[in-house]
């Protein structure tokens, strides 16, 4: 039992929990028939840390992420948290004025979204902020301001913008899954 009290970082925690019970199912999600083990998923976290890291991401870093309870925002908290970076979830019930100023004023430097959640179209909210979004490539956003109609002008270093094109393995993009 004392096992499960640790003061190690969770990056720490996650690997030697691995070591420990490599077997031992830590994610199950029976909808959609994914059951991933303690060494399973620190691979999909090592991997998504070492893409993150790719493009640009540092330690201290923000990162926003606009998606509901499925199986890679957990890979995603790991990984920020692996290489030090804040993460920054966004409320799935945010609406285009509250996205606007969490983006404005949380200093994101990447930001990770599904396509939609329920009545919320997050595309169409972020489209109508970001309208560069239009033209880019998943992955390859860069902005110099963003802000919020609030807000004086606020520098963003850059801001990544994913989208989710289908749940197969995860829904980031290609060039930060894949390392």
């Amino acid at each position: 039992m004392s096992d499960l009290f640790t003061t190690a970082p969770i990056g720490i925690f996650l690997e030697k929990t691995a070591e420990t019970h490599p077997d031992h199912e830590f994610i199950v999600f029976p909808d959609l028939e994914i059951r991933w083990s303690f060494v399973i998923f620190n691979e999909r976290v090592d991997r998504l840390a070492r893409g993150l890291l790719h493009i640009g991401i540092t330690p201290g870093d923000h990162v926003g992420i606009w998606a509901n309870n499925l199986p890679d925002w957990l890979t995603f908290f790991f990984a920020t948290a692996k290489i030090g970076a804040v993460l920054v979830p966004l409320n799935t019930f945010f609406k285009r004025r509250d996205v606007e100023y969490v983006i404005a004023d949380s200093d994101i430097k990447a930001l990770v979204f599904i396509d939609h959640f329920r009545n919320s179209n997050y595309r169409e909210i972020l489209l109508e902020l970001i309208p560069e979004m239009t033209d880019s490539v998943p992955g390859q956003l860069k902005m110099s301001v963003f802000w919020a109609a609030s807000a004086p002008p606020k520098p963003v270093s850059s801001l990544d913008a994913w989208k989710e094109e289908q749940y197969n393995d995860s829904f980031f993009s290609d060039n930060v899954w894949k390392r």
